[in-house]
């Protein structure tokens, strides 16, 4: 995502008119945007906001987050990215897997005159995805579509801190 939050609220939540959106980002709800109308539903941390979440995708709503990084403290599997170390959010992909969602990878932009959102491939969960191995498959399949939307619009990740300078923050998965 190459533009503010607020801004990616309003695009996602005009992508899917009439369906419940629940966001995750860490220590983020909507009081920081007290601005926008409805106000957006974020979920709570821990397992509260699992539930939540749950709930939203179990009535046909949308769960937006972004998976190429993970807090110290949170579970964390690894994988490579551009062969380097990296982790991922468990609990994501494995609310993914246990409601064998429809993952749609997706890159919103934002210019002087216009936001635009570009969505790639969508990527279906079966149910023959499961356990460990299920958690892997999603780990590297969601790594390797991150990996290809950096490939495409290199410039648009420059400024990522995360991506490019060590980050205390971020978790070490094992």
């Amino acid at each position: 995502m190459q533009m503010c939050t607020s801004d990616a609220i309003r695009v996602v939540s005009e992508c899917f008119p009439g369906r419940q959106v629940i966001f995750f980002g860490e220590g983020v709800d909507a009081s920081h945007y007290p601005w926008i109308e409805p106000a957006p539903l974020f979920a709570s941390q821990g397992m509260q906001g699992v539930k939540q979440i749950m709930d939203v995708l179990a009535h046909g709503g949308v769960f937006c987050t972004y998976p190429d990084f993970v807090y110290r403290g949170r579970g964390a599997l690894p994988y490579a990215m551009f062969g380097r170390p990296r982790s991922m959010a468990s609990a994501m992909l494995s609310i993914a897997m246990k409601t064998r969602a429809v993952l749609l990878p997706a890159q919103c932009r934002l210019t002087v005159d216009q936001i635009s959102i570009e969505v790639d491939e969508p990527l279906a969960i079966d149910a023959g995805v499961k356990g460990a191995e299920g958690l892997r498959f999603l780990t590297d399949a969601v790594g390797g579509i991150l990996e290809q939307q950096i490939s495409a619009n290199p410039s648009a990740w420059l400024l990522l801190n995360s991506l490019v300078a060590a980050s205390p923050q971020m978790a070490q998965s094992k």
